[in-house]
């Protein structure tokens, strides 16, 4: 019983451990996205498109009805990644879909970007 009981438990630490990926882990690949702009709580933008995350930190964002344009990124936390010189905070970490937020409280402005795997 005590074996069982031994396997069971190895079982679920590699279940577990295995199903909790980083998001440097997750992001590479090509995700749609949209974005909402608001300053002071109201809506002031919105856009989507796609985006690619290469393994090595370079990326290309296509918005619609705009040219492609490449840009580089890194995450400097668990949880915070930055796009060239914005740092984006992540709220939701799936396989399939990304949730990342950024404020400025000082001038009332706030992002939230949502992001779908396209593959």
């Amino acid at each position: 019983m005590k074996k069982i009981y031994k396997t069971f438990l190895i079982c679920l630490i590699f279940t577990i451990s295995s199903c909790s990926k980083d998001i440097e882990d997750r992001i590479v690949g090509t995700w749609s996205f949209s974005n909402e702009y608001q300053i002071n709580g109201d809506i002031v933008a919105t856009s989507s498109g796609s985006y690619i995350f290469y393994e090595d930190h370079n990326g290309i964002a296509e918005v619609e009805n705009d040219d492609p344009v490449a840009f580089k990124w890194e995450m400097i936390d668990e949880n915070i990644l930055e796009f060239e010189t914005i740092r984006y905070t992540n709220i939701l970490n799936e396989k399939d879909k990304q949730e990342f937020e950024m404020q400025i409280p000082a001038f009332g402005h706030y992002s939230k970007t949502t992001m779908t795997r396209k593959e």
